[in-house]
């Protein structure tokens, strides 16, 4: 299935791209915000970051008509806006948490508006080994960048029983009697055999939720309690959350007056990552929200009626004053 960008013209409708502006997208993946950030201004200049090399490949080929700078493979000319009216796009095959590195590194000043958008494509989620539960035999990776050294059966296999309880608590939202059982039985699973494929993991699943009768009535309580663990696993593998504290300060640092930052979360940690921070920056008065009532904007309901994986989505955007 085809990856939809989530609320796409809401987040460059806030962004409210210029002639001549500076902005980076943080997220690239399929280029969904980036295509309708260039299609909306002119003579801009966008970082476009993404640590999977064959997202930028892919983008290379449908934005042709644009001038292009694969930094793996070409050094970044900044010329004058005057003679270059074509917006500029550099791909950069790195993590988002180094933009302040690059925007120094390219001169480039302050940005008129950042974009991140923290959900996994639906290409992403079918492409990183490990990250479906649909492949029983393939080995539990994870990890979106390959030069990340811990995989996600490391941590199963070498994590002790408060680490194990804290991930799960934290990042799956799973508690009490139910944490305990799925911890004690990863110790139990790891002492005959280590946990290696994305089969090993769903066995402990199944013994520790009672999902292992296979009575077709559970088959939708599977579905939920896999995504939310195997959610947990990919946040942890990736530090989502260490990135994600990190690239808020440098991203709104890296705007001039009046720049926007638009993020787009899908879980309820980050949730309470982006609201502590844009609040604090409100309360400041260093910062507005840009949708005053709710914080943050919602899908419609035509657009979770065309895809089902936007409900979970929030909007958030601000303002630097």
């Amino acid at each position: 299935m085809k990856h939809i960008t989530v609320l796409k013209k809401e987040t460059i409708d806030l962004i409210s791209p210029r002639n001549g502006g500076v902005y980076a997208d943080l997220t690239l993946g399929g280029g969904g915000h980036l295509k309708e950030l260039l299609s909306r201004a002119e003579n801009m200049t966008v970082l476009a970051f993404d640590v999977d090399a064959s997202n930028i490949d892919a983008i290379k080929k449908d934005l042709s008509t644009f001038t292009i700078y694969d930094l793996r493979i070409t050094n970044y000319e900044k010329k004058s806006k005057i003679e270059n009216r074509k917006s500029e796009i550099i791909l950069i095959n790195d993590n988002f948490s180094k933009i302040d590195f690059y925007i120094e590194k390219l001169d480039l000043g302050e940005l008129d508006g950042v974009i991140a958008d923290l959900g996994w494509s639906t290409d992403q989620l079918d492409s990183v080994e490990g990250m479906s539960y649909e492949d029983r035999d393939s080995e539990l990776d994870m990890r979106m960048d390959k030069s990340l050294g811990v995989k996600a059966s490391d941590l199963l296999n070498a994590l002790g029983k408060n680490e194990l309880n804290e991930m799960f608590k934290k990042y799956a939202d799973i508690f009490g009697s139910q944490n305990s059982k799925l911890v004690e039985e990863i110790k139990a699973h790891r002492k005959k055999r280590l946990i290696i494929t994305v089969g090993d993991f769903l066995k402990i699943i199944d013994r520790s939720f009672g999902l292992d009768s296979g009575d077709q009535k559970l088959k939708s309580r599977k579905f939920q309690t896999y995504s939310k663990i195997f959610q947990a696993l990919r946040i942890a593998v990736n530090n989502e959350f260490g990135n994600l504290t990190e690239i808020l300060s440098k991203s709104f640092n890296s705007l001039k007056e009046n720049g926007v930052f638009a993020i787009l979360t899908f879980h309820s940690g980050e949730d309470k990552i982006v609201s502590t921070y844009f609040d604090q920056l409100v309360s400041n008065k260093s910062a507005e929200y840009l949708n005053e009532k709710d914080k943050y904007l919602r899908p419609s309901v035509d657009e979770l009626l065309a895809n089902i994986s936007s409900r979970s989505a929030k909007l958030w955007a601000i303002k630097k004053l």
